[in-house]
């Protein structure tokens, strides 16, 4: 239901139509609407029930929507609707096999964060005791991939993970979903939260760790997503944020450093974008230091006067 959703409310944007049936079959298959003797329209409903996420479409719909798209909103779409991240967050229970193709199917920079070194080549790949540093790995490459890494290792119970790992998934996770609540999900927030609610959170190592942020409901974490949105917007603004890259630094070492003294001094920047910041430890200066560590020399950042 939430893959659809979401894909359908992606799709309307795309088209710059109403997020409703007629539009998407006026749009996509105009030839299915009739008029009977009276006037009144007769048509197919399966656009309504795409929308509504009751029904999948057919690979001959698929293609029917990518074709009214450019090249780069298709591919966007398919990449998308095709994500690993829809196999980690399927409805379970899902056994130790499920999760063990999942993870083989993973890029090869997150399969090396999570297997064993295999030395000999011949024995199945087996996880590694799954720590801290993991975690930490995973969300510092922060997109849907390492995401949906981080999902499946809440949900695997055939796997072990240690104390401090288990607290760090659950913080990690979080902060990932309110990344979501303002980028892909924004326009359905309390679809996403819902579903997390009820299908992952409750059957997972995410019952069983930092219970404040799951507890707090869905006032508390959109609270969260809009105040990441905002400093997000404030650096994009300033020249600290330019591409998907700087993006994904900006928000993982932003989450090492000073969190709240960052925020003050972002939103003193902002204001000021001529004053001078002090070189405060774990500041913004560091932050952006940091980020630079990591781009290339024609990529680095800086706050733009």
């Amino acid at each position: 239901m939430l893959r659809t959703r979401v894909l359908m409310e992606k799709v309307c944007a795309y088209a710059g139509i109403a997020v409703k049936g007629y539009q998407c079959e006026r749009l996509f298959e105009p030839g299915t609407i009739t008029r009977k003797d009276d006037g009144t329209r007769m048509r197919s409903c399966k656009w309504d029930r795409y929308l509504l996420g009751t029904h999948s479409p057919s690979p001959q719909t698929l293609r029917k929507i990518y074709g009214h798209m450019s090249p780069s909103q298709a591919k966007a779409l398919q990449v998308f609707y095709e994500h690993p991240m829809w196999v980690a967050l399927a409805e379970g229970p899902l056994d130790a096999d499920y999760w063990q193709r999942f993870y083989q199917s993973l890029p090869l920079s997150i399969q090396q964060l999570i297997f064993k070194r295999n030395t000999s080549g011949s024995q199945p790949k087996s996880l590694k005791i799954i720590r801290d540093s993991t975690v930490q790995g995973l969300l510092r490459i922060w997109n849907h991939d390492a995401f949906a890494c981080l999902i499946a290792l809440c949900r695997d119970k055939s796997i072990t993970v240690d104390f401090q790992a288990q607290q760090s998934l659950s913080f990690a996770v979080h902060k990932y979903v309110q990344y979501l609540l303002i980028s892909d999900f924004s326009h359905i927030p309390m679809l996403l939260w819902t579903y997390f609610e009820q299908v992952i959170v409750e059957d997972s190592r995410l019952s069983k760790c930092d219970l404040d942020l799951w507890q707090g409901g869905f006032e508390q974490t959109f609270c969260y997503a809009q105040a990441m949105l905002s400093f997000l917007l404030a650096a994009e603004d300033l020249g600290i944020v330019g591409s998907f890259k700087s993006q994904q630094l900006f928000l993982y070492w932003k989450l090492q450093g000073n969190t709240q003294l960052i925020n003050q001094e972002l939103a003193q920047a902002f204001s000021d974008p001529h004053g001078v910041l002090p070189e405060s430890k774990s500041g913004l200066n560091w932050l952006i230091a940091t980020m630079n560590k990591h781009l290339a020399k024609h990529q680095q950042v800086s706050i733009r006067h």
